[in-house]
C-alpha cells in the first residue's frame, strides 16, 4: 500500500483487487459454479477471507453497493468460520428492498447467522426466520424448486430452532420438506441439510436412531465437500460417545479437532466427546489436555460457549473418576451457565440423563448465585478444577477404569 500510495496507484489497484475478489467470491460466481467446482471455490474463499474483507471495505468506501452485496452474499458459507470477523457487516451492507424477494431472503439469512454467531441471537434468529418465510413464498405450491444456498440455510435453521425447542415432529417435517428442494450449483446439498436436521432433531429428543441418521448424513456430506463432511463428523463423534463407542468417537473427534477447514467453534464442538471418550478409556491426563486445547482468539460469546464445553467435559471426567460428590456441587453451575447457549440444554440431557437422574435430576439442580455465572468466574472455576483433577490423577495408583462406562456418558 505504501508503494501504491507513492506511485498514486491506490485506486486503480484496489478497483482491480475488488474485481478479482468478486470474480472469486461474489454471489454470481457461486451461482455459476459447476458440479465439483463449488467446494473448491469454498476452500479458496476461506483462504482469502482477509482479501474479501479488504475488498468489501473498498466497495463500501467507493459506494459500489451492488458489488458489496455480492461479496456479502457470496461469503455466506464462510462467515461462520471467521471467528466473528464479519460481525459489523450486517449493519453496513445495503439491505435489498422487498421488490427482490430472492435477494432479500439471501441477505436476511446471511445477516441473521452472522448476528447469531456474534451473540445477537434474538435479532439474528428473527432475521433467519424472516428469510425462511420469504423462501416459503418463493417455493409456493410449485413443488420442487431451486433455491439459493443462503435461503435453503434459512429453512434448515428454522428446523434447527424447532428441534432446540423440543418440537421434534415439526423439525422432522421440515427435514422431509428440505429433501425435495435443490440448490444452485450444489447437487445433494438439500439432501444433506435434510439428514443433518433429522439427526439433530432425533439427538435432541434422545432417540437412538440419531446415530444411524448421522452416519447417513456423513455419507451424503462426503459426496459434496470436505468442509461439509467434517461438520457432520463432529456430530457423529457426540453420538458415538453417547452410545459408549469410545474408540470410534475418539477417532471422529480427533479428526475434527485437527481439521484444516473447520472454524474454531466447530472444532470446539468436538471437545466434549473427545474428553469424555478419553476419560471412559482411562486416559485422564489426555482428556484434560483436550479440555485445555487452545482454539485461538474468540469473541466473548464464543469464549462463553467454549467454557461451557470445558466445564461439561470436566464433569464427565469427574464421573469416570467416580467423583460424584464434586458433580453434585458443580452440575448446577454448569447447567445454569450453559442454559441459553443454543444446544447446551439438549447436551446436558444427552450426556447427563442417567448421571443426574434424567429430567427430574436436572430439575432438582440447585440454582446458583448469578455472581458465580460470569464468564470470568467460570474461567477461574475451570482452571481450578483442571488443577484439582491433575492432582487427583497423579495421586491414584495405575489400575483398571474407575467404573464401567454407561450409555449416558
Amino acid at each position: 500500500l505504501d508503494r501504491l500510495v507513492n506511485a498514486d496507484q491506490v485506486a486503480t489497484a484496489r478497483h482491480r483487487h475488488l474485481a478479482w475478489m468478486n470474480d472469486l467470491s461474489g454471489s454470481e460466481r457461486a451461482a455459476s459454479a459447476r458440479d465439483g467446482e463449488t467446494w473448491v471455490l469454498e476452500e479458496q474463499k476461506l483462504a482469502e477471507i482477509a482479501n474479501a474483507l479488504a475488498a468489501m471495505e473498498w466497495a463500501e468506501q467507493t459506494n459500489q453497493h451492488d458489488t458489496l452485496l455480492s461479496l456479502f452474499l457470496g461469503g455466506h458459507t464462510c462467515w461462520s468460520s471467521t471467528g466473528g470477523l464479519a460481525r459489523s457487516w450486517p449493519d453496513r451492507v445495503p439491505e435489498p428492498t422487498a421488490s427482490d424477494q430472492n435477494l432479500r431472503s439471501q441477505f436476511l439469512a446471511t445477516s441473521g447467522l452472522i448476528r447469531a454467531g456474534a451473540g445477537d441471537e434474538a435479532n439474528g434468529y428473527a432475521q433467519v426466520l424472516e428469510a425462511a418465510a420469504i423462501a416459503d413464498g418463493l417455493i409456493g405450491a410449485e413443488g420442487p424448486v431451486t433455491l439459493a444456498q443462503a435461503s435453503l440455510s434459512a429453512l434448515y435453521h428454522r428446523g434447527f430452532f424447532l428441534a432446540l425447542s423440543s418440537q421434534t415432529s415439526a423439525a422432522l417435517a421440515e427435514s422431509d420438506r428440505l429433501r425435495e428442494l435443490q440448490v444452485e450449483g450444489v447437487p445433494r446439498l438439500a439432501e444433506w441439510f435434510s439428514w443433518m436436521l433429522r439427526t439433530l432433531a432425533l439427538m435432541f429428543a434422545g432417540d437412538d436412531a440419531a446415530l444411524t441418521a448421522a452416519i447417513h448424513t456423513e455419507a451424503v456430506g462426503r459426496t459434496i465437500s470436505r468442509h461439509i463432511d467434517e461438520h457432520t463428523v463432529t456430530m457423529k463423534a457426540v453420538l458415538l460417545s453417547r452410545a459408549g463407542r469410545y474408540d470410534e468417537a475418539l477417532v471422529a473427534a480427533d479428526h475434527c479437532l485437527d481439521s484444516e477447514v473447520l472454524g474454531p467453534m466447530k472444532k470446539a464442538d468436538a471437545l466434549v466427546p473427545a474428553a469424555a471418550s478419553l476419560a471412559a478409556l482411562g486416559r485422564y491426563e489426555a482428556a484434560l489436555d483436550v479440555v485445555e486445547k487452545d482454539f485461538g482468539p474468540l469473541l466473548n460469546t464464543q469464549r462463553a460457549r467454549l467454557l461451557a464445553s470445558r466445564l461439561w467435559a470436566l464433569l464427565l471426567i469427574l464421573h469416570h473418576l467416580r467423583r460424584h460428590d464434586r458433580i453434585s456441587e458443580l452440575a448446577g453451575v454448569a447447567y445454569a451457565f450453559g442454559h441459553g447457549l443454543a444446544g447446551f440444554d439438549q447436551a446436558a440431557r444427552a450426556y447427563f440423563g442417567n448421571v443426574l437422574g434424567g429430567e427430574e435430576g436436572l430439575a432438582a439442580l440447585p440454582t446458583p448465585d448469578p455472581a458465580d455465572l460470569s464468564t470470568d468466574r467460570i474461567e477461574i472455576l475451570v482452571e481450578d478444577l483442571i488443577t484439582e483433577l491433575r492432582d487427583d490423577i497423579a495421586g491414584r495408583a495405575p489400575g483398571p477404569l474407575a467404573e464401567a462406562p454407561t450409555k449416558a456418558t
